[in-house]
């Protein structure tokens, strides 16, 4: 903990931003349970990470974001930053990122290593659209409509949060403050008293029993899921771009659609049954105003940590067996998939191209390479590729740099984006970019947002890709699509009959 005498000794040494906190003990009280009662409300969040032991996601942090209305949209060339009451400044003379980049230097707080990594800083998304503000030769494309109007970027400054640490068994209370007087730490500490106080006052509940439901029951629920690509058209873009690839343009262009019905239940309940049949290293729930961002991704994106760089391409899938002796031959297939270890390579020399622009000459390594992580219904393909970022270089260069993931976009990635935006017919907006944090002292963690649903005014969308290339059969891939959104669809279905 912080006393009077050190807040205001970092007010001298320059810093205008400083954490105070307190810990107390974890509880059996959920983060689920603390969001509903502490946060469920406009620009706030849930984020609960989770790092693989053996061959299991255990949980190391959950992290509740307090409603903030503090933050930054970004939407094609405009930006908007609101301050605590909620009235936006407009940024009209310099690039979209560039002020991003204005906005985090101009908060100067110091690093306390009696905390986690992330104790408050930015929290947010990256939508698919950023890719705009970040290619040249994608400026000259019209922004394209969204099926949800969003901001391109939005970022809560979050400067009031509980972060739940599992591995230690404790919570960290943590409200930032002005160390320009006495008064100001005296707030903060009484603020983080009141939100103690609420904690204690939330009330045990045992998790949600989601049971199991049939094949038929689900089978009735997916068919009133109304595509926005149709399957005629959607396999009219495939051939078209397999002739793309032919002529020599695109070695891999990813093609999404976005599917969407209306569920009779909320994002907490959404939240719950997705989380309670899955195993994945990111998980979140974020409330902005009429929609929720609900998701449970396998894949990172990019991490800033220490100045090492680390991003875990992940490509080739296979369902997970009914035992052990099923996995194993599962996973010996899988490997033994010529085209899908090509696929797996080409995705990681791209990866080893996006950290290598921002990283030492010679510190790029793969690490990993063709390893097979399981998950709760699925097993991948994954790699690690790492590397020392370059002096010089910070956040926003790295996320410059690394979006959007070749996973979610095809090689070379500036031609494949150029052919999404041609023939995919909305925007993806959130799809397909990045969701996490960035801290005041330039360390992010990003992951991808696939398996990813939005919740808008009683209607749920998702959407979902298939890697298209030259041998791709059109009508497969379509399938394809329709299988990744499935465990977001059964999610979906557990949650609304769960409501009933």
């Amino acid at each position: 903990m912080l006393n009077l005498n050190e807040f205001l000794a970092y007010g001298e040494e320059g810093y205008n931003l400083v954490p105070v906190w307190k810990n107390i003990k974890k509880t059996q009280i959920s983060p689920i349970s603390i969001y509903e009662a502490l946060a469920n409300k406009s620009y706030s969040y849930l984020f609960e990470l989770s790092e693989k032991h053996e061959d299991k996601y255990r949980a190391t942090y959950s992290i509740v974001g307090l409603p903030c209305h503090q933050r930054i949209e970004i939407k094609d060339y405009s930006i908007k930053v609101f301050d605590e009451n909620n009235t936006p400044t407009y940024i009209t003379d310099i690039p979209p990122l560039d002020a991003l980049r204005q906005i985090l230097a101009s908060y100067r707080v110091p690093k306390i290593d009696q905390l986690p990594n992330y104790a408050g800083g930015l929290f947010g998304y990256f939508g698919f659209e950023t890719t705009r503000l970040i290619e040249p030769k994608l400026q000259a494309n019209t922004r394209k409509k969204t099926l949800i109007d969003l901001p391109d970027i939005l970022q809560i400054v979050s400067q009031e949060l509980i972060v739940v640490d599992h591995r230690n068994d404790l919570i960290y209370v943590i409200v930032h403050a002005k160390p320009t007087e006495s008064q100001n730490f005296a707030d903060a500490n009484l603020r983080i008293n009141q939100i103690i106080s609420e904690l204690e006052k939330i009330p045990y509940q045992q998790q949600a029993n989601f049971s199991p439901s049939t094949t038929t029951d689900r089978t009735t629920w997916f068919k009133d899921m109304e595509s926005h690509f149709p399957q005629l058209d959607f396999q009219m873009a495939v051939n078209k771009i397999k002739e793309y690839i032919k002529a020599g343009d695109a070695m891999q262009v990813v093609l999404s659609q976005s599917m969407s019905r209306p569920l009779k239940a909320n994002a907490i309940q959404l939240y719950q049954a997705l989380t309670s049949m899955t195993n994945t290293p990111y998980c979140y729930l974020m409330n902005v105003e009429d929609s929720h961002v609900v998701g449970a991704s396998p894949e990172m994106m990019v991490s800033l940590h220490q100045n090492k760089l680390i991003s875990h391409p992940m490509a080739g899938t296979r369902h997970r067996g009914m035992n052990q002796q099923e996995d194993d031959a599962l996973k010996a297939e899988l490997l033994a998939d010529n085209k899908e270890i090509a696929e797996h390579i080409m995705l990681v020399d791209l990866a080893r191209n996006d950290i290598g622009r921002v990283a030492k000459t010679g510190s790029v390594t793969v690490n990993n390479l063709l390893s097979v992580e399981y998950f709760s219904h699925v097993m991948h393909i994954v790699s690690e590729v790492s590397g020392e970022k370059m002096d010089g270089i910070d956040e926003i260069d790295v996320i410059s740099s690394t979006f959007p993931a070749g996973t979610l976009s095809g090689a070379p990635k500036i031609r494949a984006l150029e052919i999404i935006h041609e023939l995919e017919p909305y925007g993806r907006g959130v799809y397909g970019g990045c969701l996490g944090y960035i801290t005041w002292n330039g360390d992010i963690n990003l992951a991808i947002t696939i398996r990813t649903g939005l919740l808008h005014q009683g209607q749920l969308y998702v959407q979902a890709g298939a890697g298209i290339i030259d041998a791709s059969r059109a009508e497969r891939e379509w399938q394809e699509t329709i299988e990744k959104n499935s465990m977001m669809m059964h999610a979906a279905y557990q949650a609304e009959q769960f409501s009933l």
